[in-house]
């Protein structure tokens, strides 16, 4: 019972792990996207 129990919380923490990093990982894709738009724009007008 214990170790099970062990093995259901080891889960929870590995999924709220790979939940935070693919936030970073959506975020820093997001800003790096608009960042190449912003100086594509920036490139077309100057």
């Amino acid at each position: 019972m214990q170790r099970e129990r062990y093995v259901d919380i080891e889960n929870k923490t590995k999924k709220g792990r790979l939940r935070i990093i693919g936030g970073i990982l959506l975020w820093g894709l997001m800003i790096g996207v608009s960042m190449i738009l912003a100086s594509q724009s920036m490139i077309l007008a100057g």
